[in-house]
């Protein structure tokens, strides 16, 4: 997180595949994860809210989340934007003020920092709906095979579909120039944990429904041989953050 209180959508990935012709203006998002020293929490609670009132109220919008689960599971993940590409080349790095109430007030509880990123929304496999809001999302993270990435590609665009049926509401990400390829793929959980029932395999059964019985199998099939691997987790929003 260095000096720049910037941020995520989890560590939001990349597609590395064919050039496609992108949108005229791209949402990009800066992402960055840390981690609480232990027995600190409660101080870094404290710190945040006040850093938050005073230094990101304002444009370009700033979230904060937490880890609930997975592998990196109680890191705090900071996310700002969304802005253009240009609109990040051109703005100005946060003043002496706002680091110095960092480096006081805030990092003597950063054990460490993790992900630094760029992640770009690619809405040709989203499907955002309004009325579908909730504080929690599952974020899974989708680790290319180099030169499979058109694959991949092809998956999400009958997920999409998929997906609208079903009424969910997802956003596909690409990191870009930020270590790792990977997409994450964001899932807004509109009723919390419920969303878990009464049928976990929502997906599977709307899948075979609209492909045909053994179509999730075959589905499987070929994206073990695009995928390198994969992980999920869960992130809720903080109260730092404002009502979305």
């Amino acid at each position: 997180m260095k000096k720049r209180l910037a941020v995520l959508l989890a560590a939001l990935p990349l597609l590395a595949v064919a050039e496609e012709a992108k949108p005229p203006s791209s949402t990009v998002v800066i992402v960055d994860r840390v981690w609480i020293k232990q027995g600190h929490k409660d101080a870094f609670n404290v710190a945040l809210a006040a850093h938050a009132r005073q230094f990101h109220a304002g444009d370009p919008q700033w979230q904060v989340y937490e880890v609930l689960t997975g592998p990196e599971s109680g890191a705090i993940q900071f996310l700002e934007g969304p802005r253009t590409w240009t609109a990040w080349e051109e703005s100005k790095a946060p003043g002496e003020q706002h680091n110095r109430d960092y480096e006081t007030n805030i990092a003597p509880h950063i054990e460490k920092a993790g992900v630094h990123a760029f992640a770009e929304l690619r809405p040709e496999f989203s499907v955002q709906l309004s009325g579908t809001f909730s504080n929690k999302y599952v974020l899974s993270h989708v680790y290319p095979k180099i030169g499979r990435g058109g694959g991949v590609n092809e998956d999400l665009k009958i997920l999409k579909a998929v997906w609208e049926k079903l009424g969910y509401n997802v956003s596909v990400w690409n990191v870009r120039a930020s270590g790792e390829t990977q997409i994450t793929i964001a899932s807004r959980m509109k009723n919390g944990y419920k969303d878990f029932e009464p049928d976990g395999n929502a997906v599977l059964t709307a899948y075979e429904t609209m492909f045909g019985a053994g179509s999730w199998a075959k589905r499987n099939e070929q994206l073990s041989r695009n995928v390198e691997r994969y992980w999920t987790e869960i992130i809720m929003l903080r109260p730092e953050s404002p009502a979305k």
